[in-house]
């Protein structure tokens, strides 16, 4: 007996609720996958956010210390010519952590508004990084005391990663330990 001839030996009703009985299934199968991927992606986004957390921390230790060597430095402007501060000043760059670049690709699924924050700290570390190197390029042609307001910008990128990385604390902390 062939499938066409075995279904038009059925009642149409039996047919009918076998259709709705496969919807249902289709229906259920297809929550039930979403289910797994919201909860796949929480877990990652929980992953991301206890492998980062740690990294503000360093950040902001490397700011703090950044910070006071600045303030340093500019109080004793007038003993220093640019050449000799220049090398100094490159050190004050501000290192992103291992766990954070690596996770950066990654760091919107941690969603609003953690995310976005997160990637912006990176994003205003880099430039900072970049500002020191050309602040660092033009001091080194200086004489003394006439360096010291491109320390000056340097300590503004600062306190601008200060209230990013505490931001950024605030925000990936509910993901990092939910209730």
């Amino acid at each position: 007996m062939s499938m066409t001839s075995m279904t038009a030996d059925l009642p149409s009703w039996l047919q009918a609720f076998a259709a709705i009985v496969a919807l249902f299934i289709a229906v259920w199968g297809t929550l039930r996958a979403d289910k797994a991927i919201k909860r796949r992606e929480r877990l990652q986004a929980r992953c991301i956010a206890t492998a980062i957390f740690p990294d503000f921390l360093v950040i902001e230790v490397c700011v703090e210390r950044s910070r006071k060597f600045l303030e340093t430095l500019t109080a004793t402007a007038e003993n220093y010519v640019g050449q000799s501060v220049s090398a100094s000043v490159q050190g004050v760059q501000i290192e992103l952590p291992a766990m954070l670049m690596r996770n950066v690709d990654s760091l919107y699924m941690l969603g609003e508004p953690a995310g976005p924050t997160c990637l912006q700290l990176v994003s205003v570390v880099l430039q900072y990084n970049d500002l020191v190197q050309t602040a660092a390029a033009q001091i080194a042609t200086m004489n003394k005391g006439e360096w010291a307001d491109h320390l000056g910008a340097l300590g503004g990128h600062l306190k601008a990663i200060q209230i990013l990385i505490t931001q950024a604390q605030a925000e990936v902390a509910p993901a990092h330990d939910p209730k």
